[in-house]
This record gives structure tokens, sequence and C-alpha cells, in this order.
């Protein structure tokens, strides 16, 4: 539970810090490559706490088995 409440803060964080850059720059390229960093963000996160959080570290893992 407590890695669902760390990844939202944080992405919350990023959020905040990129809306805050994006509104005292407000260039166009630079508000389409955000978004799209967000959601790619957004996806990462979201299919990582799915799997329990372990998505990558249990990559790792396996392969160091190997």
């Amino acid at each position: 539970m407590m890695d669902r409440i760390f990844a939202t803060i944080s992405m919350l964080g990023v959020i905040a810090f990129l809306g805050v850059l994006l509104w005292f720059v407000r260039e166009p390229d630079l508000i389409i490559v955000t978004v799209l960093v967000i959601g790619i963000g957004i996806i990462y996160i979201w299919r990582d706490v799915a799997a329990g959080g372990q998505g990558a570290i249990a990559d790792r893992r396996d392969k160091a088995k190997d």
C-alpha cells in the first residue's frame, strides 16, 4: 500500500513541477513533449504498481539467477 502512496505522491510532484515549468515557458513544443513524457511516466508507474511494485527489481533478480 505504501508503494502506491509514494508512487502517487512522486508522480504528482513531477506533474506539479512540470506544470510550473510550462506555465512560465509556454512553448508549444515543450508542452507536447512534456505531455508525452508525463503520459509515459504515468503508464510506467501504473504498470509497476499494478505488478506489486517489483517490476524492474524482479527482472534484475531473475537475470542474476541465470
